[in-house]
C-alpha cells in the first residue's frame, strides 16, 4: 500500500515516545530485579567516598555534554556555513543578469571610471563658449603658462 502525501512526515513522534518511555521502564525493572538477587546489599561507603564518586559522575557527565555541545556547534556552523553560501550565491546571480539593479549598478561605476578625467570632445562653437566664459571666470581647460 502507499501512503498519502497528506500526512505530515513527523505524525507518528508520539509513537516514538511511548517506545522510548516503555524501553526505560523495562530496562529499570530489570536492572532492579537483577541488583536485588545477585548484588550484594551488605556494603559501606564513606562520605569521603561516596563525594568522590558524585564529583567523578559530575564531571564525566559534563564532558560528555562537552562533546555533544561540539559535535553540534560543528555540524551547525557547517550547515549555516552551507546556506549562506548558497544563498549568496544564488543573490549574485540573479542580481548581475541584465537589467536587474546590481548590473545596472556595476554598469554605470565601470562607465564612470572608464570615462573619469577626460573632458569630453567639443566642436569648433561649443570651445569658443569655453574660452568665453574661461575669460570671465578666470579659470581655464588649458594649462597655465601659455
Amino acid at each position: 500500500m502507499t501512503q498519502s502525501n497528506s500526512q505530515a512526515p513527523n505524525s507518528g513522534w508520539w509513537l516514538k515516545a511511548l517506545g522510548v518511555a516503555v524501553l526505560c521502564l523495562v530496562s529499570g525493572v530489570l536492572g532492579g530485579a537483577l541488583t536485588r538477587n545477585f548484588g550484594t546489599s551488605s556494603y559501606s561507603l564513606s562520605y569521603a567516598d561516596f563525594i568522590s564518586i558524585m564529583l567523578t559522575a559530575v564531571s564525566l557527565l559534563m564532558t560528555v555534554l562537552a562533546i555533544f555541545l561540539a559535535v553540534f556547534g560543528v555540524i551547525g556552523w557547517n550547515a549555516i556555513q552551507g546556506r549562506v553560501h548558497q544563498r549568496t550565491e544564488e543573490f549574485l546571480n540573479e542580481g548581475f543578469k541584465e537589467g536587474r539593479p546590481l548590473y545596472q549598478m556595476l554598469e554605470t561605476r565601470a562607465t564612470e571610471i572608464i570615462y573619469e578625467g577626460i573632458i569630453p570632445v567639443v566642436g569648433p562653437r561649443t570651445m569658443k563658449k569655453i574660452r568665453k566664459t574661461e575669460k570671465n571666470d578666470g579659470c581655464s581647460l588649458e594649462p597655465r603658462g601659455r
